[in-house]
């Protein structure tokens, strides 16, 4: 059975094996806790495959779920693979999917797996910055580059 490891804001969390129902949204009651505003209480589900792998549906969320560019709903499953991007909520928040298989787990020593997954906003505006941020930044830059021009090396 392969290892399925999601990945969002800089943290990681390993699906424990063989767990059949794992549940993504704002609520505290979710495997995967999204604080994040525009994520619904009870947003998405992953549903555990007989082939190992799990099918991605929306919860009838109020903002939506997305894979690979297809919004989804509860009618309508997509079946995760590696390196799939989900987004949730209005402020697209992404989830990305890693799947390994037992023989790349024997290679593989990726990033140190979190204990539990919450993400809060600030964490995801941190990994998905805006326009706004990256103007700010920017010019946070070019004013330090500035007062270093006003330095005189007497």
């Amino acid at each position: 059975m392969a290892k399925t490891i999601l990945h969002c804001a800089g943290k990681y969390y390993e699906i424990p094996k063989g767990q059949k129902i794992f549940t993504i949204g704002r609520g505290k009651d979710r495997d995967l806790q999204v604080v994040v505003s525009s994520v619904s209480r009870i947003h998405s589900t992953l549903l555990l495959k007989e082939n190992g792998r799990y099918d991605l549906r929306d919860d009838g969320s109020k903002y939506g779920t997305s894979v690979r560019g297809k919004n989804i709903s509860k009618d309508i499953r997509v079946e995760l693979k590696n390196g799939d991007k989900i987004i949730i909520g209005k402020n697209e928040t992404v989830i990305t999917v890693k799947i390994e298989d037992e023989e790349e787990l024997k290679v593989a020593n990726e990033k140190p797996i979190d204990d539990e997954f919450v993400i809060t906003d600030e964490e995801v505006d941190e990994a998905n910055p805006t326009d706004e941020n990256i103007a700010n930044i920017e010019a946070e830059i070019k004013q330090a580059g500035e007062g270093d021009e006003n330095v005189s090396n007497e």
